[in-house]
């Protein structure tokens, strides 16, 4: 009896709940959650970076002021102790297509993350597009499959040259004459059947 109570004990100390970091109160604070945009499911292990614009720099703050989190089992993240500044917050998830917030000069323009000291803002929301994937076989006229041919998903582009249609992501197709397209943005998209490897 007395080896399962040795036994059971560390495995309780285990359990435990990690510890809240103590946070500086002359320091920020960012909490917040990730979500899939489509179906509001969280999302887990999700890389988070928030990054100082350099542009916002205090001169007693180093440029490379960047923090980096993981999102928890419910799609919970926290920076805690941020320095006050400007910052910019990159999310990235395996199958979703990367997002970028509060960057001075992205093409998408996005409402800056201003922490002050003693700032603390919660329920910061962030929500990832899905990307999707396209799967099919390519046959000859006879209805043969064909092995190692290149398959691309094409769509309209603007250039210098005007409009033009652009490869997005290609695939060939295996010996199973079969070809998949992974992380496919949102879009339309016109298939192009290339040249035989």
């Amino acid at each position: 009896m007395k080896p399962a109570l040795f036994l059971a004990l560390p495995l309780a100390l285990l359990a435990q709940p990690a510890q809240p970091v103590p946070q500086d109160p002359a320091k920020g604070r960012l909490e917040g959650q990730v979500l899939n945009a489509v179906t509001n499911d969280p999302l887990r292990k999700t890389r988070l970076t928030l990054r100082m614009n350099a542009a916002s720099t205090h001169p007693q703050v180093a440029v490379t002021s960047t923090y980096t989190v993981t999102s928890d089992a419910i799609g919970k993240f926290e920076f805690p102790n941020v320095d006050p500044g400007d910052y910019q917050l990159t999310i990235r998830h395996d199958g979703f297509a990367n997002l970028v917030l509060g960057a001075k000069n992205a093409a998408r323009k996005t409402d800056p993350i201003l922490l002050a000291a003693g700032d603390r803002k919660t329920d910061f929301l962030v929500k990832l597009v899905p990307l999707g994937s396209i799967a099919g076989s390519v046959l000859d006229e006879d209805g043969d499959p064909i092995r190692g041919m290149t398959v691309a998903a094409t769509t309209w582009r603007y250039t210098t040259n005007g409009r033009e249609l652009q490869e997005a992501r290609t695939a060939s197709t295996n010996d199973l004459r079969e070809y998949h397209i992974y992380d496919v943005p949102p879009g339309k998209y016109f298939l192009k059947v290339g040249q035989r490897n």
